[in-house]
This record gives C-alpha cells, structure tokens and sequence, in this order.
C-alpha cells in the first residue's frame, strides 16, 4: 500500500474514532428518575406516599446530562425534599417530595464517587485510547515524512 494511501487511512480512522469517542461521553440518557441519598442510589417510583415520617435530606445537585456528587438527581431541582416513610427502613425506600405529593424512591444501591464506576471506567479508556492512538499517528507520519 503507498504511504498516501496508508496515511489517509490513518486519519480516516482517527476522525472516525474521535467523533465515537467524543459523541459517546457528551450527553447521559436515563433508564429512570432516581435520586442519591446518603451515598445511596434511589429509584423513584410512580407509587405515592401516604405517610411521611421526618424529614431526611434535600436534592443538593441537579442534571439531566451529567452525573454530579452529593444530593444529586437527573429528575428533581435542587432544593426537593426527602422524607423518611412510616414503618419502612430508610436503607430500603424514601419518599421524594413532588409537588404537594410524595413519591416512593426505592433503594438500588451504592452511588459511587457521583460518577457510575462503569461510566468512569470508560471514560478513562476513551481518554488513554485516544492518547495512544493519536501519538501514534503523529510518529507514523513523522517517521515517513524523515525517510
């Protein structure tokens, strides 16, 4: 293959793999409304709340794109309430205050570090990926345009 040919190819598939690689981390799509609570991931749930006990915390944080630390929530703005429910652990469900009601929020698990380990993880591997194989690229040309 001539080394136009092999160069062309190498940026084709460099800009092919930076416009998949930036376009996969730019925006986070939501399986679900949750909530975090005490380093706990809340689903909240269609289910109403009938009785709250006291209440336990407040949304510190808000996104729809991002996942952010603390209090954080991808459906409700800062400042909503959470409420303890009557007769139910706080490390199984929370009530979630919606307007004048209150949603049931069941727990899911750990929140970790305000990004999902997974997320993070493939994060990393895009950044050290594309490091690698943009330097690459920048030897491979360099050591065709010295010969």
């Amino acid at each position: 293959m001539q080394f136009k040919a092999k160069r062309n190819l190498i940026i084709l598939f460099a800009a092919v793999s930076f416009v998949l690689f930036t376009t996969s981390i730019s925006a986070t799509s939501w399986a679900y409304p949750f909530v975090v609570w005490d380093g706990n991931r809340y689903e909240v749930l269609e289910e109403y709340v009938e009785e709250i006990e006291t209440e336990i915390g407040e949304v510190t944080s808000y996104s729809d794109m991002q996942t952010l630390p603390g209090n954080f929530s991808n459906e409700y703005v800062e400042g909503t309430k959470y409420f303890s429910i009557k007769g139910v652990p706080t490390d199984e469900a929370i009530a979630v205050q919606a307007g004048p009601q209150y949603k049931k929020a069941v727990r899911i698990g750990e929140y970790k570090t305000g990004i999902p380990h997974m997320e993070q993880n493939n994060m990393l591997k895009i950044v050290v990926l594309s490091a690698v194989a943009g330097l690459a690229i920048l030897i491979f040309l360099r050591r065709k345009r010295v010969h």
